[in-house]
Order: structure tokens, then C-alpha cells, then sequence
């Protein structure tokens, strides 16, 4: 694609190196001042749990240094490619939908958050819409509209909010969970970190009889990361060994690595 637009004379900057990376508030400036940005789904659809492809891999460029990507991959990774679907958007994604920068993005679901067309300018994988795609990429009111539909639709509809995600989160517990009127579920922030290199502080006690929570409401900014926990309160049991040993090793489960469950007696 960078050789497709610097042939046609437009002033581009596409980059995937890693010394090329950009990263805290001068990413946000960069994307800001894009007219576009390119992109495509996250995830990888091979897992070398045991490590086996990675020395098939190895052994054969000690054996043949000259080998090829395209040869390697077709010997050792395209048998197991497509075994597991993981392609999904990514936080890039949302970033430039808040920031109201255009999508060029390669063909996919993307979590079925977008779609092409309304909320994205989809592009070929073999780069055979490329025309069309420029050609859009310069209608100011096109990439307006879209822009505008894409922030309605997945930002101001607050469906892919903190907010969104904690509810949920409740109602997939509070399904598991067998209680009574004894018992209540609720989550709250429990400690933060101001930025990356800074250490953890506790902004919650979990004190009172009543077990209350005293913490920054969702949506708080000045926290560069958030430690959320989910609390129950009951006189009769501990709630951790209520839950289903299969959801015991679900929440264990690294899409869950920052919530931690904390029990608190009356």
C-alpha cells in the first residue's frame, strides 16, 4: 500500500517495524492528525501451544538458512491455520473511531462492532479495489458522513464501554452464583496506577457492615490502569467456593487476569 500511494504521489506514513512504533499521548496525536488510517483484524488463528512449530521452524534454518517465509509457512504453519477462528477487532480501532479518523481496512468481521461501508472503507487483500478506495479516502464529505456514523454507532452508543463490560460481567457471575436475599454482587474499582511505571494504590476499603465500597466512578479519568473486583456480601457462605468449579476456571482465565475476587462477611 505505501508503494501503491508514494507511486501516485500522496503523502503517506506507513510503517510496521518495531523501532517505527508510536506510543502513549504522541500516538493519539498522530492518528488525530491522519486523514485515514490503515488497518485490519487482531488475533492469530495458529497456536504452537507445545512449542513444536516454532523448532520444526528452527531446525529447518539451521539446516537451510536461506529459507524462505512463504516456504516455511507452507510447510509448517498453513496446516494448522484456520484450526482456531481468533480474528477480532482491535484497540486501535476504537481509538480512531473516537478520535474520528477514517478506516481503511482489510475485509473481516471485526467482531461484528463495524461494517464496511457504513462505519469503514474496506480494501481487497490483493489490492484490486485500491482505486476505489483512494477515490473515496478523497470525498471530504464521504469521510465525513462515515466518520460521523462510525462515532454514533459504536461510541456515543456506549455499548463497548467500562461500563457495558462490568454489567455484563455481574450478570455472568450473578447466573452462576446460587444466592438469596442474603446476597448481593457488585463491582468497583479497587486500586489504580497513576501511569505504566508507576506502582499500585488502593483506592477502595472494603469496610462497614454492609461491606460498602468508596472508589472513583466508572468512567474516572487520571488512572493510567484500573484493578476492578468483584465482591459479594453474604452472612452464610464464602462466595468463591459457591462458584461451579468450571466457572472457578473460566475467571482463572487470562481474559479476566485483572478482576479478583474478594469476599467480605457482614
Amino acid at each position: 500500500m505505501r508503494e501503491i500511494c508514494e507511486a501516485r504521489g500522496l503523502r503517506v506514513d506507513i510503517e510496521w517495524t518495531s523501532e517505527k512504533r508510536i506510543y502513549e499521548a504522541a500516538w493519539f496525536d498522530f492518528v488525530a492528525g491522519c486523514r485515514a488510517i490503515l488497518g485490519s483484524e487482531s488475533g492469530c488463528n495458529v497456536f504452537d501451544d507445545h512449542g513444536l512449530i516454532r523448532r520444526q521452524i528452527e531446525e529447518a534454518l539451521r539446516v537451510d538458512p536461506g529459507l524462505s517465509y512463504e516456504e516455511a509457512f507452507e510447510r509448517y504453519i498453513k496446516p494448522h491455520e484456520g484450526q482456531v477462528i481468533m480474528n477480532q477487532i482491535s484497540p486501535k480501532i476504537f481509538e480512531a473511531i473516537a478520535l474520528r479518523t477514517a478506516l481503511v481496512l482489510f475485509e473481516g468481521s471485526y467482531s461484528d462492532v463495524i461494517r464496511p461501508n457504513e462505519h469503514f472503507i474496506p480494501l481487497k487483500k490483493d489490492f484490486h479495489n485500491v482505486d476505489q478506495v483512494l477515490s473515496l479516502l478523497a470525498d471530504d464529505a464521504y469521510l465525513a458522513q462515515m466518520t460521523d456514523r462510525a462515532y454514533h454507532d459504536v461510541i456515543l452508543s456506549d455499548r463497548f464501554s467500562y461500563r457495558c463490560f462490568i454489567e455484563s460481567f455481574d450478570r455472568f457471575v450473578g447466573s452462576c452464583v446460587p444466592r438469596g436475599n442474603s446476597v448481593s454482587l457488585l463491582t468497583a474499582v479497587q486500586a489504580y496506577k497513576p501511569d505504566s511505571s508507576g506502582s499500585w494504590r488502593r483506592l477502595a476499603r472494603f469496610r462497614g457492615r454492609e461491606g460498602d465500597v468508596t472508589s472513583a466512578p466508572l468512567g474516572a479519568t487520571g488512572f493510567g490502569e484500573l484493578s476492578w473486583a468483584a465482591l459479594t456480601r453474604t452472612r452464610w457462605f464464602s462466595f468463591w467456593s459457591t462458584l461451579p468449579a468450571s466457572l472457578r476456571l473460566r475467571l482463572r482465565r487470562p481474559v479476566l487476569w485483572a478482576l479478583r475476587l474478594l469476599h467480605v462477611e457482614k
